[in-house]
């Protein structure tokens, strides 16, 4: 544990130093900021996709980065009156490095992410997409930031070359099931108990690779597999070093097929405080 909490110090330390050198940081990667079509029209929306072409040997982190790491993070410079949608983050693979378990991204790896244009959009707009990500290896880790540039103009959509690509990122990104239940129990001091219900066959977590979206829970270095039939499904994983009670929640996300999927859980609200003394009620 004491490990584990020098490393990420020394990262963050290290990438709070590098970010505020004001200069480009390569780390290992490539991005480009593509989109589906050139133009939108007014009031609409056009998908897009941050894609990033790391490095062979190193790697990048999720949402959740395991024991260490920083994940991808995304600000964004937008016109008057347009928006953008929380980015979307694919599954993640399952890497050990200096000794530690993390999550992330080898490869390339898209972020979709979907703009809407203000109803009076006309002319063309010009927008920028800033992002940091931490690239580590065997030999060490890397900060990486970029600054990306796209220019829209108001119009009806034409499709572009990489249209393909950001629609076939966008069903890597886990979506929310529909039919399934998660219960979660602790079990004994260190352990819990992960019980998935669901009546639709399709979402069928055998053999499946499963990851934890909340933090300081489960041990990460932990695989999460799922056994079961008739559509009742539990596992028993280890409690992560920083975790802390009470249990309030767990969302994991799962590598399922056709498309991975994600389900969530939460501690029932503890019950309200009676003003009565002794079932008497104190209204006059």
């Amino acid at each position: 544990m004491l490990r584990c909490l020098a490393f990420s110090t020394v990262l963050s330390l290290a990438f709070s130093a590098a970010l505020h050198a004001r200069t480009p940081l390569p780390g290992h990667a490539e991005l480009r900021w593509i989109s589906a079509s050139r133009s939108c029209p007014p009031g609409g929306s056009v998908d897009t996709a941050v894609r990033m072409t790391i490095d062979p040997g190193w790697h990048t982190y999720w949402l959740h980065p395991g024991e260490a790491g920083l994940p991808v993070e995304f600000s964004w410079t937008l016109p008057d009156g347009w928006s953008a949608e929380p980015v979307g983050h694919p599954v993640p693979e399952r890497f050990v490095s200096a000794g530690l378990t993390g999550f992330g991204y080898s490869g390339v790896v898209c972020f979709p992410v979907r703009l809407t244009a203000p109803r009076g959009f006309t002319g063309e707009a010009r927008l920028e997409a800033n992002v940091t990500w931490l690239a580590c290896s065997d030999a060490g880790c890397v900060p990486g930031e970029r600054l990306l540039p796209l220019v829209l103009t108001a119009g009806e959509p034409s499709a572009t070359p990489e249209a393909a690509q950001i629609d076939a990122a966008r069903r890597t990104i886990p979506s929310p099931a529909k039919g399934v239940a998660l219960e979660v129990v602790m079990e004994g001091e260190d352990a819990l108990r992960l019980t998935l219900t669901t009546a639709d066959p399709a979402l069928d977590p055998a053999g499946a690779a499963v990851f934890s979206l909340t933090p300081k829970l489960i041990d990460p270095s932990t695989e999460i597999r799922f056994s079961g039939k008739d559509g009742r499904w539990s596992a028993r994983v280890p409690l992560c070093d920083y975790f802390a009670p009470p249990l309030r929640e767990c969302t994991l996300v799962i590598a399922g097929r056709p498309r991975p999927w994600q389900v969530g859980w939460q501690a029932p609200p503890p019950p309200e405080k009676s003003n009565s003394t002794n079932g008497a009620s104190s209204a006059k």
